[in-house]
C-alpha cells in the first residue's frame, strides 16, 4: 500500500513575528487552517492521521498538527494546488510564496510502518526550507497584525472583530472583579499614558499579577505509539480521535483558568496563562494546578487508551518496555512587558530541557523577574510524591523573609544537608532545622522537610542545593511576594 505524508511550515519563524497575544494566536491559526484546507481536498476515508474536526467543534483554537498521513494512490500535486487555492481564498492572501508544503511517499504493509518512515523523510525535507522574500513576509505580518476585519477571526469565531486580551490583562486575571478594573484596563492598554496601571490597584495586588506564563507542551512517547508495528489501523484511529478530544478539552480548561489557548494540535499545546487563575472547581489555583488538571482530566484519555493496548518497545539497552504516554511542559514566566517572542523562545527551549529529563513526564520552568534576576528548575513528575510535596510547599509558604532565610541557608549549608540526608536519620534532619536553620514549629518548615526528603537522591549532589533553593523561591513567587520585591 502506498502512503503519503505532508508537512507545512515555517511555524516557529512565523510565531516569532508576533508581538501580542492576538498576533500569536493568528500566526498559529494560519497553519491549522492550512492543514484544514489540505484535509478537505482528500477523501476522509483516506486520512490515517490526524482525526478530522467538524465545523460544530469550533473551540477558539487551531486543532490540527503540522503533518498529515494519507493512504492509497492519488495525485499529490493536484491536492497541494487545490489546497493552496482554498487557503488563499479563505485568508485573502495574494501569494502562497511564504509557506512551505512538502510531501513524501513510501510503500508499507500498514499505517504505523508508513508513519515511522514518512516522519523520517519529512524531517529531512524540512531541512531544505527555502528563504522567504521580504514581500511574502510583509503580507503575512500584515495579516496577523490585523485587529479589525480579520478573516481568521471570522472563520473561527464567526465575526471579523474578536477581542483577545493583552498580556497585562491575562496576567491580572484575578482582578477582573476589582471595582477599578475598567480604569486599570484603560491605562494598561493606552498607547499614550505613562502611568503604571498597577498603581490603580494598590495595595490590593500581588507581584505575580504582573507576570504571565508562556507554556509549550508536548507528548512523551507518542512517536513510539504511532510507529509501533503492533498498533492496528483501528486502534490508531482511536488514539487520533482521543488526541483531538484532548486538544478541545485542554483548551477549555485553559480558557476557564483565565488563559489563552494558542495551539492545541495532536499532542502539542501552546498557551498563555496567568500565574494564578481559576481551576475547574472554581477555586483559585496556580499554573502548576492547571497543568495537573490538563494531565488528569484531558490527557488521561489518551494515556489510558494507549496503556490499555499493551504496546511495547525496546530501549537503547534492548530491554522490552511498555509504551505509556505522558506530557512534558516548558513554562516561561516573565514580566508582562517582557518581549513576547523572547518569552516564546524561552518556553520552547524549556520544553526541550523537559523532554531531556530522565523519565520525562517533566516540568521545566524559568522565572525571569522584572529586576533581571532569574531562577529555574527541571524535574520529572515520575519522582514519587513530587507533585503532592510541591503543591504543599506552595500552599504552606508564608512570609517572604522566612522563605528567603531558609532558601539561603539551604544553599549555604548544602554540604551539611547532604550529610544529614545520606544518613537517613529523621532526627538529624529535625536537629538541622532546629539548630542550623533555626526553623521549628511551623507547617512551612514541615513542608520544606518533606520536599527535601522527596527530592534527595533525584538530583546530583552538586545540584541538590541549587534545585531546592529554586523550588523554595518558586513557591515564594507563586504564593505572592510583596510588589516591592520586583
Amino acid at each position: 500500500m502506498k502512503y503519503t505524508g505532508i508537512t507545512i511550515g515555517p511555524i516557529v519563524a512565523t510565531l516569532s513575528m508576533a508581538r501580542r497575544p492576538r498576533e500569536l494566536w493568528s500566526a498559529s491559526y494560519l497553519f491549522s487552517l492550512l492543514m484544514d484546507c489540505i484535509k478537505n481536498c482528500i477523501p476522509e476515508d483516506r486520512i490515517v492521521s490526524p482525526a478530522k474536526a467538524t465545523g460544530s467543534e469550533k473551540c477558539g483554537v487551531g486543532l490540527y498538527p503540522d503533518r498529515i498521513f494519507i493512504q492509497g494512490e492519488f495525485d499529490i500535486k493536484a491536492v497541494e494546488e487545490e489546497s493552496r487555492q482554498k487557503f488563499l481564498k479563505k485568508t485573502g492572501l495574494k501569494s502562497f510564496g511564504y509557506f512551505n508544503m512538502m510531501s513524501a511517499q513510501c510503500e508499507a504493509e500498514k499505517a504505523t510502518d508508513a508513519i515511522a518512515t514518512l516522519n523520517r523523510m519529512l524531517d529531512v525535507a524540512e531541512l531544505d526550507n527555502m528563504a522567504k522574500s521580504d514581500g511574502d513576509r510583509d503580507e503575512i505580518l500584515q495579516l496577523i497584525q490585523t485587529k479589525y476585519g480579520s478573516p481568521l477571526f471570522e472563520i473561527e469565531f464567526g465575526k471579523k472583530e474578536f477581542k483577545i486580551e493583552s498580556l497585562g490583562e491575562i496576567a491580572a486575571f484575578r482582578k477582573r472583579e476589582h471595582p477599578k478594573w475598567e480604569k486599570f484596563l484603560s491605562v494598561l492598554n493606552s498607547d499614550i499614558s505613562d502611568t503604571d496601571p498597577y498603581e490603580i490597584l494598590k495595595p490590593d495586588y500581588k507581584s505575580f499579577e504582573k507576570y504571565i506564563c508562556i507554556v509549550q507542551a508536548d507528548g512523551d512517547n507518542m512517536g513510539k505509539t504511532f510507529s509501533c508495528h503492533a498498533l492496528s489501523d483501528e486502534n490508531l484511529e482511536k488514539v487520533s480521535n482521543a488526541l483531538l478530544d484532548f486538544g478541545k478539552n485542554a483548551s477549555k480548561h485553559i480558557r476557564d483558568f483565565g488563559g489563552l489557548p494558542v495551539y492545541a494540535g495532536g499532542d502539542d499545546l501552546l498557551f498563555i496563562a496567568p500565574v494564578v487563575g481559576k481551576t475547574g472547581t472554581g477555586a483559585e489555583g496556580t499554573i502548576f494546578n492547571l497543568i495537573e488538571e490538563i494531565d488528569g482530566q484531558c490527557f488521561s484519555q489518551v494515556r489510558d487508551i494507549v496503556k490499555g493496548l499493551g504496546l511495547t518497545y525496546k530501549d537503547k539497552d534492548g530491554v522490552q518496555k511498555q509504551i505509556i504516554p505522558s506530557m512534558s511542559y516548558g513554562i516561561s514566566i516573565t514580566y508582562y512587558k517582557y518581549p513576547l517572542y523572547e518569552a516564546l523562545k524561552e518556553a520552547l527551549d524549556l520544553l526541550h530541557t523537559a523532554k531531556s529529563v530522565k523519565g520525562k513526564n517533566a516540568l521545566a520552568w524559568k522565572i525571569i523577574k522584572h529586576s533581571g534576576s532569574e531562577f529555574s528548575a527541571a524535574i520529572s513528575r515520575e519522582i514519587p510524591d513530587f507533585t503532592e510535596a510541591f503543591k504543599d510547599l506552595i500552599d504552606k509558604t508564608t512570609d517572604g523573609k522566612t522563605v528567603s532565610a531558609v532558601a539561603h541557608k539551604m544553599r549555604e549549608f548544602h554540604s551539611l544537608v547532604d550529610v544529614v540526608m545520606s544518613s537517613g536519620n529523621s532526627d538529624r534532619l529535625d536537629s538541622m532545622f532546629r539548630n542550623v536553620f533555626e526553623c521549628t514549629g511551623s507547617e512551612y518548615f514541615e513542608a520544606v522537610k518533606k520536599m527535601i526528603t522527596v527530592m534527595y537522591g533525584h538530583t546530583g549532589k552538586d545540584n541538590f542545593g541549587t534545585q531546592m533553593f529554586n523550588l523554595l523561591r518558586t513557591a515564594k513567587f507563586i504564593k505572592g511576594e510583596d510588589p516591592n520585591d520586583d
